[in-house]
């Protein structure tokens, strides 16, 4: 049998492309069968497929991770796996899965949160930030340019892979709530 890793995030989509309500089927097996293959490896191989972390602003606990999966033809996936305090993880699903419909067809958030607070994370920010990471520009600037079109914090992250949700989507914890 092939490496596991070679069919996750591959389907067999032709006999449901243009049907939504059975990409989003597809693409939610897929996201959970890849995000339970993770559960089962050793934290070398998780290392090596993490691109970046996305952590609270204020204590630094993990609220989510993004994980590069190759295809078996050509190209990469990114499966993004939030976290929030009730659950190890909350939700899963990739960033760049094509679906017939880009606007409704993928999830837009990914809730996260710890004991400090909580967000909504962007799918498109998370895209964003993978190109970021992975030195994506288009051709008619160079990689320099296009990063710096990113904000300061966001460049700053990159060497470490390691980002904070933007202020308007971080919503602290009142501390007097207990």
């Amino acid at each position: 049998m092939p490496n596991a890793m070679w069919w996750l995030g591959q389907a067999a989509s032709d006999e449901v492309y243009g049907n939504l309500p059975a990409e989003r089927g597809v693409h939610r097996q897929q996201s959970q069968l890849a995000s339970q293959w993770l559960d089962d490896q050793p934290a070398a191989v998780l290392e090596r497929m993490r691109v970046f972390r996305v952590r609270c602003p204020r204590r630094g606990c993990m609220l989510a991770e993004v994980f590069r999966f190759p295809l078996h033809d050509s190209g990469e996936r990114y499966l993004a796996r939030s976290t929030t305090r009730s659950s190890a993880v909350a939700s899963t699903g990739y960033l760049n899965w094509a679906f017939s419909n880009d606007w409704a067809g993928p999830p837009v958030w990914f809730p996260a949160g710890c004991r400090c607070g909580e967000a909504k994370l962007e799918r498109g920010w998370l895209l964003d930030l993978v190109g970021l990471v992975r030195g994506w520009h288009h051709a008619m600037e160079t990689l320099e340019q296009s990063r710096a079109s990113f904000p300061v914090s966001e460049q700053r992250g990159r060497a470490r892979q390691t980002f904070h949700p933007k202020p308007e989507v971080w919503r602290p914890k009142d501390r007097r709530a207990g």
